[in-house]
Formats: C-alpha cells, structure tokens, sequence
C-alpha cells in the first residue's frame, strides 16, 4: 500500500506520525484476522484509488497492466520495419 500522507512512499516507509498511527491500526486489524482484502478495501475508500501499491488486474487496471507488454511490442515491430525499410542489416 502507498502511504496517503507521503507521496511516492510505502506506508510502511512513510516518516509521518499520521502513516505511523495508520500503521499500527493496519496491524491491529490483522492481529484481529480481519481479511486483508477488507482492510485494504477500507483504505481505498477512505483515501482513494492512489494507495493500491499497483493496479487491480480489471477494467482500468487490466489495461494499466496490459499496456506496457503492448506498447514493447509495438515498438519492437516499428523498429524492425523501419530498419527493414532503410536497409540496415540486423
């Protein structure tokens, strides 16, 4: 998880008093065997979509997580045309 308080930091990373207390209530909840889905569910509602550490694998995730393999791809099939196409030897 993205620590809400530290932009680019791991909650688990975040110097800040506040992703400390938030930290200990994570931690809390697991020692109570609240599902860590649920728990992670909870923050994205109280924070927003910008704590998931990545992407859900559907809807707009499935393609945040598809678009780099095809833009490689493209651009490995560009290159070889155009390498192609002005004669440069592989």
């Amino acid at each position: 998880m993205m620590s809400p308080f530290c932009p680019g930091l791991t909650l688990e990373t975040c110097p800040s008093v506040y992703a400390d207390t938030l930290r200990v209530s994570v931690r809390a909840r697991f020692a109570a065997g609240e599902d860590p889905s649920a728990i992670e569910e909870s923050l994205v509602a109280a924070f927003g979509e910008g704590v998931r550490g990545v992407p859900k694998a559907h809807g707009i995730g499935l393609v945040l997580w598809a678009l780099p393999p095809v833009a490689v791809g493209v651009s490995f099939i560009a290159l070889v045309w155009w390498l192609r196409r002005h004669r440069v030897g592989l």
